[in-house]
């Protein structure tokens, strides 16, 4: 890069940007890193406007700085035009307070807009709102207080629609002594700013707090068995989209979160103040998300780097983007580049805010859309070939027995005669191993992939429920699926083939339960199920079969080994006890005693610092249960037995001749019948068309049909709530 080149911004053609802040040994700034995420290009730049500033948001277009010698001082800059506004310093704000949540009502200096009327400028703290009209001469901050009812009012996530602020609001009780861990409660809010009437610089403008009859959007689903949940609000053309994430494995001094494991998305219809569930962006669009910048880009149908309904999320002092794709549930991780890096301020996206005045690059992606819509209203018939046609039934049904059962029930498929001429197959008739299993998003249908299957591909399986109801596979042991709604308030076991169901009863549970299993056929009268979930506390609720009501318990771990519940993990059943995996790979065991249970915690194999960033399995091999730790995002597989009595971690470097299959809901291992599957672990993972597998013999990880192999989990799909059958 030339000496003149590193002082210009990258094209914005380029854009969206997610812009990261490097920082030398002191602290401070020496460059910025502009990672395009629709080429996969980065530049290294020394921009002057930034030097010595903190990004504090970036909204509508401007990034929103703050000095980083004297904190009190803010301006804006817009990047696209190269405009700056000063703001004069802003006295009432502590020196180390930083504004939780900042945006304008409109953008300064936009075509069409009186700016010097309009852009109001907010900066929100616990209890506080700090205002200013930074395009008016005489630019003053005005500090107010912000309380409702006596509470004092903290605004969490915010977005303008057309001149309305809409927000998350944590309402605090202003007696309690400690405000950052005090009780409050979220509602959801509309703000608006008043001018005061004065008509000259806006000193008397004023914040009018509402709070909205319509819930927070996320009652509707959270999952009451599920502690933690990020919520965002994002505005798209003038809709408001309400965004609730389940992360997995979040760290509990950060919540930001580590992954998305669920996501639910939501429109809000402002006539009848009401939140509508979406499962679709429209297939044009992808929604980008941080901490201080929530915003939408158009998706490019062509390329992979940014597909339509999508959402791509980005963590303060990471430098991976994760990539969730609604319609089927499953996330991956984008890498931004080798040489990203991110101070504590954490990236910022940045896309123009003007979307009628598009970039080149933009203008491309909406021919393109535009021309895919075109073509997917042509029909296309597929032809049957004469010859198959004109064969007797019998030889007809001959050959589909030698089929794969994927290549038989698409053959069925395909008319009527074939349909009468061909009998339903057997389940995973000419497969040899498990076949991978998970919900799609829509339509109780689940999508089956072969891990072993030469022609690369899926069969889609209607299931017998009903879509509104089930959302996840919670747990999975044979032919048997355990299965929860959204609000986690219906549970019901289904055998997958046979289609016999039951429900279990729901209102002696305890709430927030994530682990769930039972001992061995739901519908057997041995039958216990359980359900676990831990914090601060561990609730474990047991039912056994032919009961109306679960036992439920509550056990303090103060003094003891935290448990933190796992959401990627399934539980075992081994030998007359129950076995669980935390977030931090510390093994808890469950054993049903004649007068109760015991609860015992143990201390995982992993280092301190790899703790929080680990997927953890247990799966049976050989008569004894095996453990499985990939840490940083695949880099590190590790595996070991646990000797109870020794309270010792055991390193195992080899399955022998087994492959072993991991998921959240099913974990086992099979026999190997053919040589080159032996030491292999199956993921819940794909490229492409592939399952994705991990090589003891080579430590890397490879797809069944391709010759290439992998350091880590860059690129791949991971599928949520998912098991083996």
């Amino acid at each position: 890069m030339g000496e003149e080149e590193k002082y210009k911004l990258p094209s914005m053609d380029e854009a969206p940007w997610l812009l990261g802040t490097n920082e030398n040994e002191n602290g401070e700034l020496e460059k910025q890193t502009f990672f395009a995420i629709n080429n996969d290009s980065s530049y290294d730049k020394e921009i002057v406007e930034l030097s010595g500033k903190s990004i504090v948001a970036s909204v509508m277009g401007w990034l929103i700085l703050r000095d980083r010698v004297n904190s009190r001082m803010y301006s804006v800059w817009n990047p696209v035009t190269g405009k700056t506004i000063a703001l004069p310093e802003l006295l009432d704000l502590p020196e180390e307070t930083k504004p939780e949540t900042c945006i304008f009502t409109s953008p300064p200096f936009e075509d069409g807009i009186d700016a010097a009327a309009e852009c109001v400028l907010l900066l929100f703290c616990k209890g506080v709102v700090f205002l200013c009209r930074p395009t008016r001469d005489g630019c003053k901050w005005v500090k107010q207080c912000l309380e409702h009812d006596g509470e004092s009012v903290r605004i969490v996530k915010a977005a303008v629609v057309n001149g309305d602020i809409y927000a998350y609001a944590d309402l605090f009780n202003d007696n309690d002594e400690d405000d950052d861990h005090g009780s409050f409660h979220t509602v959801f809010a509309r703000l608006t700013v008043s001018d005061g009437g004065d008509g000259s610089d806006g000193s008397m403008s004023s914040v009018i707090f509402e709070k909205l009859g319509v819930d927070w959007p996320v009652s509707k689903i959270v999952y009451k068995m599920i502690h933690r949940v990020i919520s965002y609000l994002v505005e798209v053309s003038g809709v408001l989209y309400a965004v609730s994430i389940i992360p997995r494995q979040l760290d509990l001094e950060n919540l930001d979160g580590y992954d998305i494991l669920k996501a639910f998305v939501w429109t809000l219809d402002l006539l009848k103040m009401e939140w509508n569930q979406v499962e679709s962006l429209g297939g044009d669009r992808a929604l980008l998300l941080g901490h201080n910048c929530c915003t939408w880009c158009w998706a490019d149908p062509s390329r992979d780097r940014i597909e339509g309904n999508c959402i791509y999320r980005v963590n303060i002092g990471s430098d991976t983007i994760h990539q969730y794709r609604l319609h089927y549930t499953s996330y991956s991780f984008v890498s931004s580049h080798t040489n990203f890096q991110n101070s504590s301020d954490g990236p910022s996206w940045f896309i123009p805010h003007n979307r009628t005045g598009l970039t080149s690059f933009e203008k491309t992606i909406v021919e393109k859309i535009q021309n895919t819509h075109a073509e997917e209203l042509e029909v296309v018939e597929i032809a049957i070939p004469s010859l198959l046609l004109e064969l007797p039934s019998g030889v007809m049904a001959s050959i589909a027995d030698r089929l794969h059962w994927f290549d038989s029930m698409n053959l069925r498929a395909t008319c009527k005669k074939m349909r009468n001429d061909i009998p339903k197959p057997r389940f995973k008739a000419n497969s040899s191993y498990p076949l991978f299993m998970f919900l799609k998003n829509t339509e109780g249908k689940c999508e089956l992939w072969d891990p072993c299957y030469e022609n690369s591909g899926s069969i889609t399986k209607k299931l017998p429920f009903s879509p509104s109801i089930v959302s996840t596979i919670e747990f999975c042991k044979g032919e048997w699926l355990l299965l929860r709604s959204h609000e986690g308030s219906y549970l019901q076991y289904i055998n997958l083939f046979t289609g016999e169901s039951g429900e279990y009863p729901t209102e002696s549970l305890a709430p927030g339960l994530s682990n769930f299993v039972f001992s061995t056929s739901p519908i057997s009268p041995d039958c216990l199920t359980v359900g676990v979930s831990g914090m601060a506390y561990v609730d474990i609720s047991l039912l056994r079969a032919g009961n109306v009501e679960w036992q439920t318990y509550q056990l303090d771990m103060q003094g003891g080994i935290d448990f933190q519940s796992n959401y990627n993990s399934s539980p075992k059943y081994h030998d007359g006890a129950f076995y669980f995996l935390d977030e931090n790979g510390k093994l808890a065991v469950l054993k049903m005693l004649d007068n109760g249970f015991s609860w015992q915690v143990y201390k995982g194999p992993l280092e301190e610092d790899s703790k929080g960033l680990c997927e953890c399995y247990i799966a049976e091999l050989g008569g004894q249960l095996i453990y499985v730790y990939i840490q940083d995002l695949g880099s590190k597989v590790e595996l070991y037995t646990f000797d109870v009595s020794e309270e010792l971690w055991i390193e195992l470097k080899s399955l022998g001749d087994y492959t072993l299959f991991v998921s959240s809901a099913s974990s086992f291992s099979v026999p190997a019948n053919d040589m080159s599957m032996k030491n292999r672990i199956y993921l819940p993972k794909r490229i492409g068309n592939e399952m994705v597998f991990y090589s003891l013999d080579t430590g890397k990880y490879h797809t069944s049909n391709s010759k290439e192999s992998y350091e880590n989990f860059h690129g791949m799909i991971s599928q949520s709530f998912s098991c083996w059958v």
